[in-house]
């Protein structure tokens, strides 16, 4: 991957970082780990205010026990988490705006990676972007191998199959001669 196409759009103005966010970006790094992840979010929400008092982590126990939970416990567990029903659902309605707006790679891949390979390939972007960077993650048999990055309208292609049909036609040029 080049480093200067993604250096090249670098990002200026993330998203303001509310600190307790830091947890819940960390926790996903493609567009399938977000939307699981906004769900769960949406399910406590709407949950939140049941009858139920306490940190966000003890009222959404009784609806999911995915990962948010456990995620809120972390920010409870630093003195984070707001205290009382209306700062607790801003705080969640405002954590769910950041996750939206963080930004997307769209990776088209020859192959189907492991969940390392997405997240290392999304800290690598990442750390080059200078922003949290999620990845939109494209299987296409047809890439012989390499891959098509695009990131805020600029498209790198560092594939093999341009190359090898070219090759491929001059050889076969010869051949037939």
């Amino acid at each position: 991957m080049s480093q200067a196409v993604l250096k090249a759009t670098k990002i200026t103005k993330a998203p303001a970082l509310n600190v307790a966010f830091k947890p819940f970006e960390n926790s996903i790094y493609d567009i399938r780990g977000r939307l699981r992840l906004l769900d769960e979010l949406t399910l406590i929400e709407r949950a939140l205010f049941r009858g139920k008092e306490g940190t966000i982590s003890e009222k959404a126990r009784d609806f999911t026990n995915d990962v948010a939970p456990a995620l809120f416990e972390k920010i409870e567990t630093a003195g984070l988490e707001p205290v009382g029903d209306a700062k607790q659902l801003s705080f969640i309605k405002e954590l769910v705006g950041y996750l939206k707006g963080l930004p997307v790679a769209n990776i088209t891949l020859a192959f189907a990676p492991t969940n390392t390979f997405v997240e290392n390939l999304s800290n690598q972007i990442s750390t080059v972007v200078g922003v949290k960077t999620l990845i939109d993650l494209i299987v296409n048999e047809y890439i012989v191998g390499g891959a098509v990055i695009e990131f805020r309208g600029k498209v790198f292609r560092q594939t093999l199959d341009i190359p090898l049909e070219e090759v491929l036609r001059r050889e076969v040029g010869v051949l037939t001669k």
